[in-house]
């Protein structure tokens, strides 16, 4: 088999990867349609606490809020674990036949000869790859621990280190080449480096 006929079905087989790429933003797409019609039927929930509520008492606003959303909350849908699986199989065959003949005769006798010569290859190839996406549910307890930290970075002020000579160069040449492009002012350039 030759070399070039191998490199063409490694070639489709490359595209598998891609294949499960689109898979996998189809769900990510399609998980943000749930989310957003989750969101959606919260914010209709609010809108009847809102109706039902009386104008001056916030108090009554929140109990009513908070009892529509316990007995009244949507159901909210979310996949857990998607399986992908992308299965290709391949096959390429060739098959080549060249015949020669050459006949004659000399006197009474007739000679023939004939030369068959044939060429067959079959070549196989599979694949497949799969991948599983899990879902990570939300952690109060790791969120609160994450916005102590967030408290802490607060209070601190952040260094930034001084830039490089290379840089400055850098964004200057960049200036120039712009400015000769363009005809423009780079200054917003080089202010905001």
């Amino acid at each position: 088999m030759s070399e070039k006929s191998t490199s063409m079905l490694i070639n489709d087989l490359t595209n598998v990867p891609n294949i499960i790429s689109s898979l996998g933003l189809g769900v990510a797409a399609a998980q943000k349609a749930f989310n957003l019609e989750y969101l959606q039927s919260i914010e209709q929930l609010f809108a009847l606490a809102k109706m039902l509520r009386s104008k001056d008492d916030a108090d009554a606003y929140k109990e009513i809020l908070n009892d529509i959303v316990k007995t009244m909350a949507p159901s909210r849908y979310q996949f857990t674990e998607t399986t992908l699986t992308v299965r290709m199989d391949l096959a390429q065959s060739l098959q080549q036949g060249t015949s020669a003949g050459l006949g004659m005769s000399v006197g009474a006798v007739t000679i023939n000869a004939a030369f068959t010569q044939g060429f067959a290859y079959d070549y196989r190839a599979a694949a497949e790859v799969k991948t599983v996406l899990h879902a990570i549910n939300f952690d109060a307890n790791a969120m609160n621990v994450l916005l102590e930290k967030a408290k802490t970075l607060n209070e601190k002020t952040l260094t930034v280190p001084k830039r490089l000579d290379v840089d400055k160069a850098y964004m200057d040449k960049s200036a120039d080449l712009y400015k000769k492009l363009t005809d423009a002012d780079p200054a917003e350039i080089t202010e905001e480096a």
